[in-house]
């Protein structure tokens, strides 16, 4: 859960430095407006690196990477919840009915690895036996 703040801060504070930093495009696309602000607080050679845009430009990429980071750890839990439904519902399949029958309304098996997000959404999984024969979903023997 704290991992989840720091997240969450840690893109509040990147969408703050690219929104002020998209502020002031116009600013730096005008030399002889903004060479004589960005001279006196960074420095001629750092007021050209801005007036370039390459530090716009450098962050942006690692804006990216980090967005991109966090839509792989996304897809990661995503996967890992997918295996573990899927390895669930083939040891249903192979429970016998009576079993099923005595056991089915009270058997659980949460998913342990990345439960908080899937329960921050709301969302929760309902596995049952026997709605339909056959292959469903790629799972059981035709």
């Amino acid at each position: 859960m704290e991992e989840d703040f720091d997240v969450a801060f840690e893109l509040q504070v990147e969408e703050a430095l690219t929104e002020s930093l998209l502020d002031n495009v116009d600013a730096v696309s005008s030399p002889t407006a903004s060479s004589l602000p960005y001279d006196a607080v960074f420095g001629a050679d750092l007021s050209n690196l801005l007036q370039n845009d390459h530090l716009y430009k450098y962050e942006k990429e690692l804006l990216d990477e980090y967005n991109a980071e966090v839509e792989m750890k996304h897809w990661l839990l995503d996967i890992r919840r997918q295996i573990h439904d899927r390895a669930l519902a083939c040891e249903i399949l192979k429970l016998p009915e009576a079993v099923w029958a005595a056991i089915g309304d009270s058997w659980n098996r949460p998913y342990r690895n990345g439960s908080l997000s899937i329960n921050d959404r709301g969302w929760f999984s309902v596995y049952v036996k026997g709605l339909v024969d056959g292959m469903v979903g790629g799972i059981g023997s035709p």
